[in-house]
């Protein structure tokens, strides 16, 4: 526990430490009677020291008599406070409150009313898990950066830190004459000062929560790139010394992604001028109003690598991160329970500008892995609302889920708008934007335009999906009634093997129906456990399709005859949607029983000759379902002959190497299929050609497709010893390129022997390697079942050195992926048993820890209950 002390000490501590008089510290949100009005910071910031100062004023709207303001302040040492209200002025006696909170105690009591608060402190820029005012170390430069979302503009100056509270700031910064300094608004008055410092005004930015106030500094190159969209916005990218070279196609494709995000909202650029600040990783990407963050790994390409992946990777995050500024920073949620409103929203809408984009993206195909990930986690008991009341600093961190907030809400946008007609869809998303424009919003604001664009229906499809967790699963057959062949189809919660039935759950659902004799969708709206519903026509089917489309968030559960009807229909007669969801559907339903693992696995041969990229990408889902961890040896050597024989041929005609005219998706079919082949079907040719283009990589950096490094890499490290072990770490410490380094730690991740598995782990321990890069040592070890029990021998052995260097947010996601990996590995009550004690200091912990023991029972109940039919089938497959 850190202590706490009064004026010009740490105000910052684990736990709470009350004040014995009458005012009680509040223990998440500000009291609601003083509000800020308008902010006013002036910062001094040398990035190569390691602590800045500064001075906050706010003008603030006080609606009750109080003794005691409070504000959030986290690790700062406030050095003066003092308050003018009422044509006098007094100093504040500075109070402990809690780790986030500081209390300001006034002689006399401040009375309703204006007021002006003043407020100056020392703070430490971190250089170790880029929160707040952070620093980071690009060759022999230091540079300065901020990421405050969602509670961290409290560690750079004290704040009422809370997306309610949205006001317009001014920035003042002082800083080095020979360095940028760059805020959200635009530079007003720029002047020399002594000591080789200068002092830069900003203008007073658009009303803005605390967690977009934004700011850069640093020896930078800022490079113009002419104007974004349709109405001359000044555009310029920052980036360290001597990289703006990389920035060709970032440059290139920026302006036409404002515009076409101009073009949907129907509202100009709302911020008057657009700087990309290009942060150290791609963590640390966010919509700051005016100066966007986005990370070196997603825009700085090297000439030569500039992929259709590399391209699509860029273009989507940066579209996102536009796509903030009209939901999250033009309409900011009022709380932390509607997330989703920012992230869900944004997430659907950077799909439909890459459908506009680069309409061989397939973006929004793309997408449906992620409806089928959040239909996963929706599966689970601990599966949270899409909003879901915030009470504590772990409901805000659990706040940003990303199969739930991010893709669950983004699959409901996408539901509900192909069911209403996109052009009315968009109507009610501009109307929503222009009524809150500038303020905040709830869901209510949200689902009141959904109504006033749609009607009450619409209305309740949200209301249903976002008030309750969980994802139902449909049921349907065709019925004889007197107008003629109608369809009952019913509803219930879907939930995965091992899990609990939950409490019964009814949704209002857009049902899109096609049969054989329908050429157009039709929808039915289920708002009951079970309706019946006429068919068009009235004739009986010969196969009805209950997701017309492949947009419905539900599951279907077809009987044997309703699948093979489906199966049996023509090719032309599904859409590849329609098809990939069936399969994911039917994956689903092998997952919990209701599919025996041979028609799974025959499912996936069939799909595996699929044309289409995304079909193949799902032959492989199901054929994941046999659980190779659980396997000795011999199988674990019959799986990788399966895996050759089923998709090894396509692998190998597409090799490594890209062939000149390849088209978006053969590429992607090329990552998709012979990485496995090579690495866990061990395909000696494939293993072979990954040695050699790895060689030539090392050597030179050329001569290897630019989206394939890591798994030629790793490919090549499963199949080789010590030297090229030891190769491998040297230039992993001499490269100063950090996209490279990640790739270097990726490839060190799949060594087999103990020792250098046990050796590659040891450098996520060493000070010259960053743990959020070498991380990814121990992600490859954990993927691979001969290696993980050593990785998680390992991580026993040094969990509590490493934890610390985490923040919470990567703290949590490491849980999750440890859950997933090791259920084959160690008991669910082991691994509970370790890690109960160590979760508890981070935010969020308790929950991903919950998720990931459900996770782990899941697999658990899954692989018990299939190993003997999987051991079965690959053996059969030896004697074929």
């Amino acid at each position: 526990m850190r202590l706490m002390a009064i004026v010009g000490t740490v105000l910052c501590a684990m736990g709470a430490a009350l004040w014995s008089g009458e005012a009680t510290p509040p223990t998440l949100r500000l009291p609601a009677s003083v509000r800020p009005l308008r902010g006013r910071l002036e910062l001094t910031i040398v990035p190569s020291r390691e602590s800045f100062t500064g001075t906050a004023t706010y003008d603030l709207a006080i609606s009750e008599p109080t003794a005691t303001l409070w504000i959030h302040a986290t690790g700062l040492k406030l050095q003066r406070v003092e308050l003018a209200a009422g044509g006098a002025s007094q100093t504040a006696t500075v109070i402990p409150g809690n780790e986030d909170v500081v209390g300001l105690r006034f002689a006399a009591p401040v009375l309703s009313g204006p007021a002006r608060l003043t407020l100056a402190w020392e703070g430490a820029l971190d250089s170790a898990r880029s929160q707040g005012l952070y620093r980071v170390k690009e060759g022999d430069d230091w540079y300065a950066y901020t990421f405050f979302e969602p509670i961290d503009a409290r560690r750079a100056f004290p704040c009422f830190d809370e997306p309610g509270f949205k006001i317009p700031w001014t920035l003042v910064l002082h800083v080095p004459q020979d360095q940028v300094g760059l805020a959200n608004a635009p530079a007003m008055e720029e002047t020399a000062e002594p000591g080789g410092m200068k002092r830069i005004t900003f203008a007073e930015s658009r009303p803005l929560p605390s967690y977009l106030v934004a700011l850069v500094v640093g020896p930078f190159d800022v490079i113009p790139a002419g104007t974004a969209g349709h109405h001359g916005t000044p555009l310029r990218f920052v980036v360290p010394k001597g990289r703006g070279a990389e920035i060709r196609y970032a440059a290139e494709s920026t302006p036409r992604l404002v515009g076409l995000l101009e073009d949907f909202f129907g509202m100009p650029y709302p911020f008057g001028k657009l700087d990309v600040a290009v942060v150290p990783r791609y963590w640390g990407t966010m919509e700051h109003p005016g100066l966007v963050a986005l990370g070196q790994p997603l825009t700085l390409i090297k000439p030569g690598e500039e992929t259709p992946a590399r391209k699509e990777f860029y273009s989507t995050i940066a579209v996102h991160e536009l796509g903030h500024y009209w939901f999250g920073d033009v309409v900011t949620m009022a709380w932390w329970d509607d997330t989703w409103l920012n992230e869900g929203m944004t997430t659907w809408i950077d799909a439909k500008m890459m459908e506009a984009f680069e309409p061989s993206w397939r973006v929004p195909a793309n997408r449906l892995q992620l409806m089928a990930n959040a239909m996963a986690a929706d599966a689970l008991p601990s599966a949270k609302r899409v909003r879901q009341p915030v009470a504590s600093k772990d409901g805000i961190e659990n706040s940003f889920d990303n199969n739930l907030t991010y893709f669950k809400g983004n699959a409901l946008m996408t539901m509900v708008e192909r069911w209403v007609g996109p052009d009315r869809f968009r109507g009610i998303v501009r109307s929503y934007v222009q009524r809150h424009q500038w303020g905040n919003a709830t869901s209510e604001d949200w689902l009141q335009a959904v109504q006033d664009g749609a009607g009450a229906q619409a209305r309740s499809v949200f209301e249903a999906f976002i008030g309750q967790p969980g994802v139902p699963v449909l049921t349907g057959r065709c019925v004889q009634t007197p107008g003629g062949w109608s369809l009952e189809i019913t509803q219930r919660r879907f939930l995965s093997a091992g899990t609990e039935p939950g409490t019964p759950a009814v949704w209002t659902i857009p049902v899109g129906i096609r049969t054989d004799r329908t050429s157009e969708p039709f929808y039915a709206v289920l708002t009951e456990k079970s309706a019946t519903f006429p068919i068009p026509g009235g004739q009986q089917p010969e196969w009805i399709l209950l997701n017309a489309g492949g947009s419905g968030y539900y599951r279907v559960a077809y009987e044997a005859d309703q699948l093979a009807a489906l199966l049996r229909a023509p090719a032309s007669a599904l859409t590849v949607q329609e098809r990939f969801r069936l399969l994911d559907d039917a994956r689903a339903m092998g997952e919990t029983g209701a599919l025996d693992l041979e028609s799974t696995l025959r499912l996936a041969g069939t799909a595996a000759q699929d044309p289409d990229r995304l079909i193949v990408a799902q032959s492989l889902a199901l054929a994941a379902r046999i659980p190779a961890g659980l396997l000795g040896p011999a199988d674990r050597l019959r799986l990788a002959r399966y895996l050759r024989a089923t998709w090894g041929a396509r692998a190998r005609t597409l090799g490594w190497t890209p062939r000149s005219g390849e088209d978006v998706e053969t590429r992607r079919l090329r990552a998709l299929l012979v990485p496995l082949v090579a690495f866990r079907g061990q395909d000696p040719a494939l293993t072979r050609d990954a040695k050699t283009l790895a060689a030539r990589w090392l050597k030179s950096r050329k001569g290897v497709d630019p989206d394939l490094v890591v798994p030629i890499l790793a490919t090549a490290a499963r199949a080789s010893g010590r030297s090229y072990f030891e190769r491998m770490v040297a230039q992993a410490r001499a490269t100063q390129d950090r996209q490279e380094r990640a790739r270097l730690m990726a490839g060190l991740g799949a060594f087999r022997a103990p020792a250098l598995v046990n050796a590659a782990l040891d450098l996520m321990l060493r000070k010259d390697f960053d743990i959020r890069e070498s991380v990814l040592i121990l992600d490859g070890a954990l993927s691979d079942p001969e290696t993980r029990p050593m990785a998680w021998a390992w991580l026993q052995r040094h969990f509590d050195e490493m934890a610390p260097l985490f923040r919470s947010d990567d703290f949590c996601g490491l849980v999750g992926r440890l859950g997933e990996a090791l259920w084959d590995t160690v008991s669910r009550e082991s691994f509970e048993g370790f890690l109960r004690p160590r979760v508890q200091p981070f935010d969020g912990g308790p929950l991903a820890l919950t998720r990931a023991l459900e996770s782990m029972e899941v697999h658990q109940t899954r692989g018990r209950r299939d190993l003997e039919a999987s051991t079965r089938f690959l053996r059969g497959k030896g004697r074929s």
